[in-house]
């Protein structure tokens, strides 16, 4: 499949480490990271912090509901943001769709990070403990799993680098030797 050729050395090992991890198919996962970048790009959101959203709120259920009404993979309270679901898709939308779902998610934190003045402080609204301050835990779950998820990506990408290092390589990253005086 061509997609699955776009993951890059580093995704492939986050979606490995998140397969794993959360007992997931390993392809459904990789269908999830390539999601998370293509979002986290066209939001300005980092791509692993909307993983780690998705893996604390629904453990990577793209058809996961709550009790008081949050659905799909970034738990998102669709009567809520109702407007952004229909700004993105006019003509019919589901919070459930794994797509429409990561976008309205990430529209969310980006704004709530900008309102809080930091990652931690728009968890602690994601989570709806921004006045109450009693948060769970949630901010130091999500960034733990952002950090094990970043670590997966960057041993994805030092994997790579080296093993796909050849021995020119060192060459080309020599000084030139400058002749002219």
């Amino acid at each position: 499949q061509d997609e699955a050729k776009s993951l890059s050395p580093g995704q492939r090992q986050v979606a490995s480490y998140i397969s794993k991890r959360y007992r997931v198919s390993h392809d459904a996962i990789e269908q999830l990271v390539r999601l998370a970048w293509k979002v986290g790009k066209a939001e300005g959101v980092e791509p692993t912090l909307i993983l780690a959203i998705s893996g604390i709120e629904s453990s990577y259920n793209p058809y996961a509901a709550s009790s008081v009404g949050a659905k799909g993979l970034m738990q998102v309270m669709a009567h809520i943001h109702k407007d952004k679901f229909e700004a993105l898709s006019p003509e019919g939308w589901s919070a459930l769709n794994p797509e429409l779902n990561m976008r309205v998610g990430a529209k969310i934190i980006k704004e709530y990070i900008r309102r809080g003045g930091s990652t931690e402080e728009g968890l602690r609204w994601y989570v709806g403990a921004a006045i109450h301050r009693n948060d769970g835990g949630y901010p130091a779950k999500v960034l733990g799993l952002k950090s094990k998820i970043d670590s997966a990506y960057r041993k994805g990408k030092l994997l790579a680098s080296t093993t796909t290092d050849k021995p020119n390589d060192k060459l080309s990253a020599a000084p030139s030797q400058n002749t002219n005086g």
